[in-house]
């Protein structure tokens, strides 16, 4: 996706920090709506393999899950689920670093995303789509809401789409299908195209409020021995256990902006196994206890 201005790796891609930066400024110059509408109006195959691939669905179940499974390819660093059960299905976005922070336009660019693939199987947000971002309601999300005729649910844990799962078997037109376009394997080819140290925060993200992942289980996940691992990891300048602890102070500062969690939640969530370990790591993180910090963020 266009770089608006952030500088490029020499691989071509764009480190998630400067671009969201970068989106930011731009959806704060621009009127409201702003990176709803480029989202919304972003031409897929310039997505590469997962734009061809989503370009490529007949079915929006099909389009959704492309999306959700392929995200990587376009943004490292943010974790896509897409969820259906009996009465709902969710596409929810979010990047687990708080430290990236404000993020309103890096959310609304994804969802307007998320809206203009709706629109290529009839969907709109009159047919039962509800969205939610987890920015708090600000004069620029009133904007929004006035420019897409739809109420948006703010201070949420996570930015999200919600549609009816009769939805998913809506087809698109067919004269607007890119032919021969679906790609297999998509989430494989994305954790390809992303860098071990990248890749590796990933995993930790997922399974940090699961108990935490531990060296020997990554070394697995990524495909390789724990030796390889560790040897590419420090050609990275890094290693496995500052990652884990790099990636728990970044969910640290997400969630502990979020209302409603406990300290104790929070310690839970991030892998600790009590309230003291918890504390000692904010102290280390942020030179002061957790609920102090909590209250400068």
């Amino acid at each position: 996706m266009q770089a608006l201005g952030a500088k490029r790796h020499e691989d071509g891609r764009v480190p998630l920090a400067p671009f969201v930066v970068a989106l930011e400024a731009e959806h704060l110059r621009n009127p409201a709506g702003f990176a709803w509408q480029l989202g919304r109006d972003f031409d897929l195959p310039r997505l590469g393999a997962l734009g061809r691939a989503i370009a490529g669905a007949a079915r929006l179940g099909d389009a959704m899950s492309l999306l959700a499974q392929g995200f990587p390819l376009i943004q490292s660093g943010a974790e896509t689920v897409f969820e259906v059960d009996a009465d709902r299905a969710v596409f929810s976005y979010r990047l687990h670093d708080g430290r990236i922070w404000p993020r309103a336009g890096d959310a609304e660019l994804t969802l307007g995303l998320v809206a203009g693939i709706l629109a290529r199987f009839g969907v709109e947000p009159t047919d039962g789509v509800t969205f939610r971002v987890e920015r708090p309601d600000d004069a620029q999300l009133t904007g929004l809401m006035e420019v897409i005729s739809c109420p948006i649910a703010a201070a949420a844990p996570a930015n999200a789409v919600t549609l009816l799962p009769r939805l998913l078997d809506r087809r698109a037109d067919p004269d607007i299908l890119l032919p021969n376009a679906a790609q297999p394997g998509l989430a494989t080819l994305a954790d390809r195209a992303m860098p071990l140290p990248l890749r590796l925060r990933s995993l930790v993200y997922r399974d940090l409020p699961r108990g935490g992942l531990s060296q020997a289980g990554a070394a697995r996940a990524l495909g390789m021995s724990e030796r390889t691992m560790r040897r590419r990891l420090d050609l990275d300048g890094t290693g496995f256990r500052e990652t884990v602890d790099d990636c728990r102070h970044a969910m640290a500062v997400s969630l502990m902006r979020q209302p409603g969690r406990t300290l104790a939640e929070i310690g839970l969530e991030l892998g600790y196994a009590d309230q003291a370990a918890f504390t000692r790591a904010a102290r280390r993180w942020f030179g002061e206890a957790p609920a102090s910090a909590r209250a400068r963020l």
